[in-house]
This record gives structure tokens, sequence and C-alpha cells, in this order.
């Protein structure tokens, strides 16, 4: 438990999309049961009381309310609990309906006035700074290794244009005497941005850079927000650098470790347990021996994945506004990416989740890739303007099928297939033929494990909404 927010397990799923991990819930502060966050649907799928669809998990009503505030999950209640508390006399915010008089935790962003939030730069500003910032930060020995070990070909590890981030500089003072950590000879934030600014100006409305508060000096100065690890370029339609995602190497989770010949690095928390630390994430010892993966959000560990982004809310419910914690600092929303080269074949385009998966499927299958950031996602390649950019560029290239390459076990996960069809329903109506590019999983999970195993890949192509609706039937989508 982080912040109040409960993990869901396999033992207690979310009532909404049924799954054992990612998503959690939190009690109401009206007192009236509790909020589901899902992770994994958005929308208003579980109908409302006096439908005919209840939760598959309890055989419940949820209400869908919002949105989170970062547009990639969905908040609910169950029915009966939103009754009682709007009986009881607490206002409820429900998507559609009025809230302008809605004040307190239940509102939501667009409740609230934004105060001295910056508007995120033109691509060409986010461009030149990327660029600069990658050049200051070359991938360093570490991350060489475990593209390499992931097996990446040198070629592409070295000309991506990938980069390596370091912890933040006061947690390096620490780590300098760990003699288990690799040496870190890479400049500090501070001194890299100052370069930065000293040859491109003030970064104003790049998301990652921030003005710093020196706590004893009360001293300020521009830095940089990310997590330590590899960052993977984000491309618009025109190859420009528009968002930088970070592969985390969790090493910034903990100023102090240890090492266990068998297991690695780790540290020991408040708990008297450990937690061990590498590329895969963190996993927590129990008393008995076991490591299970961490999911308490205190260690810095959901995910793998963490793009740029100085953006951090603070609501005032009294006055109706919230503000940015990060002083002239700017949030990095996410956004589809695009990889090509101009040697790649434009006949078919391949949409896949995850960075990693979308460099070494580019240069190995010579399609133009197109990265979001989840499968329940995939609505950004259409509403957004980078997205929709992405999308007529491809048209006019000449991309003439559009295939859907989701993770192997996508069968056991009626939520991912269900996006799947909704994508692909979505990509017939733009004019383009879908696709389902797919594989055994015995040749590994994602599309990055198939190419590495030299797995064979099969495309199955739709050229109509009924031939889509025939093909989910078969698996209750």
């Amino acid at each position: 438990m982080a912040n109040g927010y409960i993990e869901v397990s396999k033992r207690n799923p979310c009532p909404i999309c049924g799954t054992g991990d990612y998503c959690c819930h939190i009690p109401a502060d009206d007192g009236f049961g509790e909020v589901y966050i899902c992770r994994r649907f958005r929308d208003a799928r579980v109908i409302n009381p006096g439908g005919d669809t209840p939760s598959k998990v309890d055989g419940g009503f949820y209400l869908f309310l919002s949105e989170t505030r970062d547009g990639t999950s969905g908040i609910y209640r169950e029915a009966s609990d939103v009754k009682a508390a709007r009986d009881a006399g607490h206002k409820v915010w429900q998507k559609g309906a009025d809230y302008s008089t809605i004040m307190g935790p239940n509102a939501v962003k667009k409740d609230l006035v934004p105060v001295g939030i910056n508007e995120i730069a033109d691509d060409a500003t986010l461009d030149r700074f990327y660029r600069e910032l990658i050049k200051l930060y070359p991938i360093n020995k570490q991350g060489e290794e475990y593209l390499l070990k992931e097996g990446w070909p040198v070629k592409l590890v070295r000309n991506s244009m990938l980069c390596s981030f370091p912890v933040e500089d006061w947690r390096r003072n620490w780590h300098k005497n760990c003699r288990y950590l690799p040496e870190d000879t890479s400049l500090k934030r501070a001194a890299a941005v100052c370069q930065i600014i000293e040859k491109l100006g003030e970064p104003v409305g790049v998301p990652g850079f921030y003005i710093r508060t020196d706590k004893k000096t009360g001293e300020k100065y521009w830095d940089i927000h990310t997590r330590s690890g590899v960052g993977f370029p984000l491309y618009n339609d025109k190859g420009q650098i528009v968002r930088i995602r970070v592969r985390m190497n969790f090493l910034d989770v903990e100023k102090q470790y240890e090492y266990d010949n068998e297991k690695g690095l780790y540290f020991v928390a408040e708990d008297n347990k450990k937690r061990f630390v590498s590329w895969s994430g963190v996993k927590r010892e129990e008393f008995d021996g076991t490591l299970v993966t961490e999911k308490d959000k205190k260690f810095r560990c959901s995910g793998k994945y963490r793009g740029l982004s100085s953006f951090d809310q603070v609501d005032n419910y009294d006055d109706g506004t919230y503000t940015n914690r990060f002083e002239n600092g700017t949030e990095g929303y996410n956004i589809v990416g695009l990889v090509e080269r101009d040697e790649d074949n434009k006949f078919m385009c391949i949409l896949t989740e995850g960075e990693k998966k979308g460099y070494l499927g580019n240069y190995t299958l010579r399609a133009p890739i197109v990265i979001i950031p989840g499968v329940n996602s995939y609505n950004k390649l259409f509403d957004t303007r980078e997205g929709k950019n992405i999308l007529e560029h491809l048209k006019k290239e000449g991309v003439e099928v559009f295939a859907i390459a989701y993770d192997a076990d996508k069968y056991k996960n009626t939520m991912v297939m269900g996006c799947e069809k909704g994508l692909a329903k979505r990509i017939l109506k733009e004019g383009i033929k879908p696709a389902i590019l797919y594989w055994d999983e015995q040749y590994g999970k994602g599309l990055d494990d198939c190419i590495v195993h030299k797995g064979p890949f099969k495309c199955k192509t739709f050229d109509n909404e009924e031939q889509i609706e025939q093909h989910y039937q078969q698996y209750g989508i």
C-alpha cells in the first residue's frame, strides 16, 4: 500500500478488467466503498445499473466516473456506493454530468483552473534541446551491455541515438562510495543543463527540464528530472525528436547498496526485507527466501519505462486552481512515436507497444514501426496531433497494410484482444488495410523476443468489418 493506493492481486483482481496486476483502488473520500483505478479500461465498458453486463469478477455494476489526469486509466466506483454517497449529500463527479459546482478531492483536472502551467514547446524546439541532451549523455557501457544481452546487434545499439541518464546529482555522491556500483564519469545533471543553456538558451516548455531550488542555500538553477537508465528518442513524422522514454535500470531507488554473490545488488528497507535491483526491476525477498516483484510505489519501481516529464500537479480546491510542483517544468504527456528509415519497405507498417520492440523491429524487419505507450492507448494514433500526423505521413509514404503486433500472450487477456479489435476497426475506417502480426509464444512474448529467437511470423489481413467481427468471435470478443 502506497499513498493510500492498494495494488490489485490475483486473489483480489480489478473488478473492471478482471486482471490481478497493474490496477489499484483506494477508499472513497466520502466513506462509501472504494474508488477503482483501472489501467486497462478508460471508458464506460461496464454497464450502469439496469444494464445486462455486470462485472465478471464479482457480479456488481460499476460506474465510469472519469479518466485519470494523464488520460491513461479509468476511474470507477460501484453504482450502489455512488448512490449511497449521493443520497447522503455528497457530490460525486461523473463524466457527462453537470460538474460546474463540484470541488474537493473528487474534482478532476478540467474542474480546476491552471495557474503558471507551461505550454509544451513546438517540435523543432524539442528536437534541438533533446538532441543536445543526448550528445551529452551517450549510451554508456552498462546500457550497451544490457541491449546486447537482449539480442540487439552492435550496429543498432551504437547508431540509434540512444542515451544513458545517470542518477540525480545528490544520489551520485552516495553511489560513488559503493564499491559494487560501476563508476559514473558522466556529467552531473546540473552541469549538463548549464552547457545546454549556454548553447541554446533556457529550456522553457521542454518536458524534463525545470528550475530546482537548493534546500540549503536557496539558490535556483535549471536541472532535469528523469529516471536513470537508457533513453529512447521518440520521433514525429518529420524525424524530429519530440520525447524521450527511459528504460529504467532502477539504480535510483536507493542510496546505498550491498551485494549478494547469487542475487546481485540489494538494499535493506525499513521492514528488514532485502530488495534486489536489476534491469528487470525490483524484487522483494520474503522471509521464506522467495522473490516477488515489488509494486510499492515508494520504491519508484512502477513499470519499466518512464518518459521525460517535469510535471506533478498540485491541486488547490479552495481557490479552484492547480499548479505544477516543478518550477518552470512541463508535462511530457504520452504520445505515439515513429521509427523509420529511408530504405524501409513502406508497403506495411507495424504497430507495437514499447520502444525496445520498435527499434529492433524496424532494424530487422525493415518496415516503419509505430510505437504506442500501452495497448489501451491506441486512440492516441487518431486523436493527438502527433499521432494523426504520423498516420497521414505513412499513408502518403504508400503504406497499404497496417499490422498490429501485440504480445503473444494476448489470447489470455480479453482486454488486450478487445483493444486489438478496436484498433483494427479504426485503421479500416482510415482507409488502410488492417492486419494482425502474430507468432507462437514459444519464441517469446514480445515482437523483439520473436526476432531474437528467429521465430516465424504470421500475418492475417482484413478487408472489411465483418471479417474483423468473425475473427474475434472465436475469442469471445
